[in-house]
């Protein structure tokens, strides 16, 4: 990536997590936050990626904030001083699911190796 795209990806993420804690209802004791977001290179589109904590609350997390999308889409472009601000796709971020469901199975795997001894 390119140093000004990555300067609007960081700038995303900030500004989309303060939007998203203020804007947006989540299930009680869920907690979701922008874990990354990747900008094209010509910084028309910006794919924000969520995480949600627990993980099986990810899927409900993310429909709640695309329920959200064009409140938080133009609460952005209202605080960056751009002259276009890129269009916002949401996605759960499979990258941290992927990383909790090798714990798991490591985890799995040690307790069998524990109980074999």
């Amino acid at each position: 990536m390119s140093q000004r795209s990555d300067q609007v990806s960081s700038v995303i993420q900030k500004e989309l997590g303060a939007l998203i804690a203020r804007a947006v209802e989540f299930p009680a004791g869920t907690l979701a936050t922008v874990s990354r977001v990747e900008t094209s290179p010509d910084l028309k589109l910006a794919r924000v990626f969520i995480v949600a904590i627990p993980k099986e609350q990810t899927e409900q997390s993310v429909a709640a904030i695309i329920r959200k999308s064009s409140l938080l889409s133009r609460e952005l472009s209202s605080r960056l001083t751009m002259k276009f601000v890129p269009r916002i796709v949401f996605a759960p971020d499979s990258g941290e699911l992927h990383a909790a469901h090798m714990d798991e199975l490591l985890d799995s795997i040690q307790r069998d190796d524990t109980a074999t001894e």
